[in-house]
């Protein structure tokens, strides 16, 4: 019944045993450029897999594993890319975990990514060393091989999370601090509250720029205070402006940023897409008529700060 449904959608099918010759020919192996396998059964999966390579030495098999072990015989097997069925569910466990626990996003996400190339890589590495007849516990290469690269994702991971970040990790996360920041944060604000900057304005476009000098961004950060005074007394900026949403259409906003500071014209947008994001799932905001939007990394730690990132 199910592939007769199947075939009512147009959907080409053959139903039978897999590992049948006879079924893989008919199916058309001998003219695809890819084959998959993802049956159930571990050891027919591994013969399958056997089987297509023999027939086809040149074709890209892609295979499911059922378990880590599983993965080696696919590898002996033939199998180009594995992918085994608990991974990716387990790795987003961690992930979770992480996050409940507090870690910053991005430091989340470095740690996930790095772990899943480390996995990738030692997991190669073990393949090429398993012996189908020997327990891995017995097999002296395979254990050092373990050691060594379970040793080296500690120490990375150690390493990383006490070592100082460098300037692209800065670039994802909260400024730090330093004691003469705050100094530095009010001598900007004065200064743009004397070319016409309100107070609460003028103080988040100093932080701002102070901010993308600890980000390690130096062409966005202090540096740009005489150029923004003499945009406000140009009249480049308008001091006394507040950016407004000009077009709402569901999912798709349109900004005006009335040629205002860009710090808050960039801010408007962000928050404007928070809200559409959480009641509708998705958007798209766009922005016009605003001053310098000074680093766009500062908006992305905002999208992070308010769980969209």
């Amino acid at each position: 019944d199910l592939v007769d449904g199947l075939r009512k959608f147009d959907v080409k099918t053959f139903y039978g045993d897999a590992t049948r010759p006879d079924l893989l020919h008919a199916a058309g192996l001998m003219e695809a450029r890819q084959f998959v396998a993802a049956i159930d059964d571990k050891d027919q999966l591994t013969e399958l897999v056997k089987h297509v390579r023999r027939e086809r030495p040149d074709i890209h098999i892609v295979a499911r594993a059922i378990d880590r072990h599983h993965v080696y015989q696919l590898y002996a097997a033939g199998a180009n890319d594995i992918i085994r069925e608990t991974f990716d569910s387990a790795v987003r466990a961690g992930r979770s975990a992480l996050e409940a626990l507090g870690e910053h996003p991005f430091e989340v996400e470095k740690a996930v990514r790095f772990f899943v190339r480390h996995d990738r890589d030692t997991l190669r590495q073990l393949a090429a060393a398993w012996k189908e007849n020997v327990s891995v516990f017995e097999n002296e290469e395979y254990v050092a091989i373990a050691r060594r690269q379970n040793q080296m994702m500690m120490d990375t991971m150690r390493s990383d999370r006490s070592a100082d970040n460098n300037a692209i990790d800065r670039a994802w996360q909260p400024p730090l601090t330093r004691p003469d920041d705050a100094e530095e944060d009010d001598d900007a604000a004065r200064a743009l509250e004397a070319a016409g900057a309100r107070s609460g304005d003028a103080r988040r476009v100093a932080e701002h720029l102070v901010a993308a000098n600890l980000a390690g961004h130096d062409s966005h950060g202090i540096g740009l205070l005489p150029a923004y005074l003499k945009h406000a007394q140009a009249g480049l900026v308008d001091v006394a402006a507040t950016p407004e949403i000009v077009h709402d259409s569901g999912a798709i906003v349109k900004l005006d940023g009335r040629d205002s500071w860009g710090r808050l014209a960039g801010e408007a947008a962000m928050r404007a897409a928070f809200a559409k994001a959480e009641d509708l799932g998705a958007c798209i905001v766009t922005l016009s008529n605003a001053h310098h939007l000074g680093r766009i990394g500062a908006y992305g730690e905002i999208a992070a700060q308010e769980g969209f990132a």
